[in-house]
Parts: C-alpha cells; sequence; structure tokens
C-alpha cells in the first residue's frame, strides 16, 4: 500500500505531467492558480500536499486551456488528478427511436471534466427531476462564488464525496442550505445542510424517464 509521501509524489508528478503536455510553464499556471511558483514546485515534487479543493480548481484549470487532449481528456479531471484513476462515465443510452442528438449531448458533457452528469435515483425533486432523468451541470468550486446560486437546483458534491441534486436556499462558505422540492415526500420542506465541495448548476436536462431506455 501506498504511504502518504507516495500518494503525493504521485499527484504532484500527475500536475507536473499534464502542466508539461499542454505546455505551460510553473510561471504562467502559477498566475492562472493564484499561487505562487514555488509552492507549484513544492507540490509537483510531492514535499507539499494538495488539498481535494486546490486539485478541483487545478483540474478546471487545465481543462478549461484544454483543446482536446483526445483520448486523454480525462487527465484534466478530479478524479485522475487526486486519486490516479479514470473517471467513471456514466453508460447512459437511449433507443434510435428518441433521437442520435440527445446521445451526442450526453456524450458531449461526459467527455468535459468541468461538468458533472447525475442520473436522478428517486422522487426527491419530483415532479420536475424525476428518476431515470439525467442533469448536467459546470462545476463552481469557488466557495465564494456559491452564494450567487442561491434559489437554482444544482447537483451538489458534499464532503465526503456523495451527489445531491437540490435547491440551494444558503451558502454560508462551504456550507449550504437546502431543501427538496417534492413537498409530498416525508423529507418535503426540510431543509438540508451539506458541506460542499463543489457545486454545479443545472444546465442541461433531459427528460429520460419519459423515454425508452435500452
Amino acid at each position: 500500500m501506498d504511504t502518504e509521501k507516495t500518494v503525493s509524489i504521485k499527484r504532484g508528478q500527475r500536475i507536473q505531467s499534464l502542466r508539461k503536455k499542454m505546455g505551460i510553464s510553473r510561471a504562467a499556471f502559477s498566475e492562472l492558480t493564484g499561487m505562487s511558483a514555488n509552492t507549484l514546485k513544492s507540490l509537483e515534487l510531492g514535499s507539499r500536499e494538495i488539498t481535494p479543493q486546490k486539485a478541483l480548481l487545478y483540474s478546471n484549470v487545465f481543462s478549461n486551456l484544454s483543446v482536446s487532449l483526445g483520448e486523454d481528456a480525462y487527465e484534466t479531471s478530479f478524479d485522475y488528478l487526486y486519486h490516479g484513476k479514470k473517471p467513471e462515465s456514466p453508460e447512459l443510452s437511449i433507443n434510435d427511436s428518441d433521437d442520435k442528438r440527445i446521445q451526442d449531448e450526453i456524450n458531449f458533457f461526459i467527455a468535459n471534466p468541468s461538468y458533472i452528469l447525475l442520473e436522478v435515483q428517486d422522487d426527491l425533486m419530483s415532479p420536475f427531476y424525476n428518476p431515470g432523468d439525467v442533469v448536467a451541470g459546470k462545476k463552481v468550486i469557488n466557495k465564494k462564488q456559491f452564494q450567487l446560486y442561491q434559489g437554482r437546483v444544482c447537483i451538489i458534491e458534499s464532503a465526503s464525496g456523495e451527489n445531491f441534486l437540490r435547491r440551494i436556499i444558503k451558502a454560508d462558505n462551504r456550507k449550504v442550505t437546502t431543501y427538496i422540492l417534492n413537498h409530498n415526500h416525508q423529507k418535503g420542506g426540510v431543509a438540508e445542510e451539506i458541506e460542499a465541495q463543489y457545486i454545479a448548476q443545472t444546465v442541461r436536462h433531459w427528460h429520460l424517464s419519459e423515454l425508452v431506455r435500452i
């Protein structure tokens, strides 16, 4: 099993490798992320640990700079930079009769590390979001921007890595107070507080629950 030091070194190597692959100097990357070149060097050498929040920030910076990495696009993802693994893509498929355009849209969001897709698993957000529907949103990791999404339906990733679809009613740094839309549910009207790693306002909603799935 890898030691914490080995894990830090491997994370640093992944950041350095991707930065070089994209032709970005340490100085340029430091300006983009707001950290010093010395800090970046320490992270790349593994002598300094990177936090999950910083890893997500760097993955977003890389994905925004990348025009196309082809099959290596996953390297700009948080899961790859922080955990060293290719993120699992949702296995979503629809009938040809439901139009290839929908599948192409879904594939576009799957391939873009700046976005997250979520398949609705329950009826907490019914009747607007039903089990089987799929939503996509662009990740926002700057906690100072969370308050801009008050009143919006967002995908929320908690500090423990769980994903929720909720409407945000209040944001205080990384603590977001949410509620569900289904007032017929036992949780209806009950506010929940979630420690958010990031949020993503829903920018696309596919009502796949109304389609024939294969």
